[in-house]
């Protein structure tokens, strides 16, 4: 059996919890039940494909001490339609909500410096919101999704 770097004993003994917590892994493929992600107080970095391949989560809850969100941190989450980073939050990284169909709305802070490619690949950009006053944040998404909603007088 592999070790995968999402739904696994090590990620929920750092503090990230999965509820339900159901996965499935048989020949190296995982298929995942987790209906909400909750990551514990005194997390500061969402690891990079750490809630991958959660599809079945709607639910998404992050605590204020979050200071950044890695490559592909959300990939496939394809049922969380709102996100709202918290205010600490200063990186996020390329892929960030790769294939996450149902995002409609995210709200993204303003001390966000660094932001990297494609974080919205593979989204349904037509009805995707963003929330933020992030210079950077706007450059990016701006430059790469130019029919991407960015609001800024919130």
């Amino acid at each position: 059996m592999k070790n995968f770097p999402y739904v696994c004993q090590k990620n929920i003994d750092r503090g990230y919890t999965f509820s339900p917590m159901y996965y499935i892994a048989e020949e190296e493929k995982l298929e995942t039940r987790v209906a909400s992600i909750t990551v514990k107080e005194g997390i500061t970095t969402i690891g990079n494909y750490i809630f991958y391949k959660c599809t079945k989560a709607t639910a998404l809850s992050l605590p204020e001490g979050i200071t950044s969100v890695g490559q592909g941190a959300f990939r496939l989450c394809q049922r969380i339609a709102k996100i709202t980073l918290p205010e600490a939050v200063t990186k996020i990284e390329k892929n960030a909500f790769l294939s996450c169909g149902k995002l409609t709305e995210i709200y993204i802070p303003e001390g966000v410096t660094t932001v990297g490619a494609a974080i919205f690949e593979k989204c349904n950009l037509d009805t995707l919101t963003v929330k933020t006053k992030s210079e950077a944040a706007i450059a990016v998404i701006s430059a790469e999704y130019p029919t991407v909603t960015i609001v800024t007088d919130f």
